[in-house]
């Protein structure tokens, strides 16, 4: 493994369990790490312009909610292929052509609203053309992070991973809501596309191999089948292991299950808007809240990882999770509202810590690509659909009565989940 040059002594107590910092005393891990950390600041710094400019210029839940629906469609359809290529070709090199279109999709935006020739249809386009890129790079990304550490540090690698990502979550909107006020929208668009510059440097600086592991390329007679016919196989075979592994499969359905009826990010613009009448810079710090809470999660995951039942702290998570986005419904006080999605957050990064976790730690690296892009599968199609959802809910219910209703449903999901999903109620790790 690249990792081993960099081992020494593995960094644990003494009576076996691994340190908190442990997996950043790996230079490649840290470089990686870093490079995502770049990457999704600027990611989510376009996104809530996004999201700014479709309720400004449209003044519709509706519009807010096909911004979803644009996500949605090149995971349908290219989903599982993304892992696949991760699987078949040079993840390195796969996820810098990723991180290229990150940094020139955003300096199209920023010209075309510079010149006030912006329009929904155009960030729609750039949506989708984002979506079908973060087909291919997240897998890549996500099965590469497992070649920069030994196999048994990967809980605690995923661990600070998400943690991390989380604070781009917060360092984003809140950079792109205070650019906003102070610069405009089209310089949000600018200062996203530049952080992708120091993404791009850290993944060349990684030594550990990207190259495709020799059980997952095609060898004999198989590799003089069509490219396509080998892409396809190939891609099958991924999703045959996932729907073998009944833990995965779990995970999946609870995931798909609570995000179609929660996903209350995109809605927090007609929050900030119409139900407590603050300006941007309050909706970048409402919108914050939600990783500040999820960097609290990840934070005491690190230091519980002698708990052994992961299944348990999922269930135990999604449950909390559902009752927080009722008492979000609920509120009209802004700084209670901030207190409930942090919470939000809270739980959520526990429970999707643990699912990313999981599935690198069940998965050979040769189907870790396909593995991860299924993960990815659920989650960006339950979170595009459940923006359309919520748009949806929101636009006929009202945006409160839309996430008390969604609770109401997280909750039994979640009850059903206690009682049938055995094989996660059980898992240990």
């Amino acid at each position: 493994m690249a990792a081993g040059s960099d081992r020494g002594s593995l960094p644990q107590d003494s009576d076996g369990l691994i340190k908190p910092w442990a997996s950043m005393l790996f230079r490649d891990y840290r470089l990686l790490w870093g490079s995502n950390l770049f990457a999704q600041v600027g990611q989510h710094m376009r996104q809530l312009v996004n999201y700014y400019l479709v309720y400004e210029i449209t003044g519709s839940t509706i519009q807010l909610g096909l911004t979803g629906l644009f996500q949605l469609v090149p995971m349908l359809f290219l989903g599982l292929f993304g892992g696949t290529l991760a699987d078949l070709v040079d993840r390195k090199k796969l996820i810098l052509l990723t991180m290229f279109f990150g940094f020139v999709i955003p300096l199209v935006l920023w010209l075309l609203a510079l010149n006030e020739m912006i329009r929904v249809w155009h960030i729609f386009a750039a949506v989708t053309v984002t979506s079908l890129v973060n087909v291919f790079g997240g897998p890549a990304r996500t099965s590469m992070l497992a070649r920069t550490i030994p196999h048994n540090h990967l809980m605690n690698a995923f661990t600070i991973n998400t943690g991390s990502m989380q604070v781009t979550m917060l360092i984003g909107p809140f950079l792109a809501g205070v650019v906003i006020a102070l610069m405009g929208e089209a310089n949000g668009y600018l200062i996203s596309s530049i952080v992708f510059l120091p993404a791009m440097l850290g993944v060349l600086m990684v030594r550990a191999s990207g190259a495709p592991e020799p059980d997952g390329v095609p060898s004999g007679s198989q590799s003089k089948r069509p490219v396509i016919v080998s892409i396809l196989s190939a891609a099958w075979e991924g999703a045959r292991f996932v729907g073998r592994q009944r833990i995965l499969m779990s995970i999946f359905a609870l995931d798909i299950g609570v995000t179609v009826v929660s996903f209350f990010r995109p809605l927090l613009a007609a929050f900030a808007k119409d139900v407590y009448k603050v300006g941007p810079a309050a909706l970048g710090t409402i919108t914050a809240a939600v990783p500040l809470g999820s960097v609290c999660g990840a934070t005491t995951l690190l230091f519980a990882n002698q708990f052994k039942r992961k299944g348990l702290m999922i269930l135990t998570a999604t449950s909390l999770y559902s009752v927080c986005l009722g008492l979000f419904g609920l509120t009209a006080s802004f700084w209670v509202a901030v207190a409930c999605v942090s919470a939000l957050g809270f739980f959520d990064s526990i429970s999707m810590t643990i699912k990313h976790a999981t599935v690198q730690i069940v998965t050979p690296d040769h189907l870790r690509g396909r593995a991860s892009s299924a993960l990815s599968m659920a989650a960006m199609t339950a979170n595009a659909t459940g923006t359309l959802e919520v748009g949806l809910a929101a636009a006929y219910l009202g945006p409160q009565n839309a996430m008390l209703l969604g609770s109401v449903i997280c909750l039994v999901v979640v009850g059903i989940g206690w009682l049938t999903l055995g094989t996660l109620r059980r898992y240990q790790s």
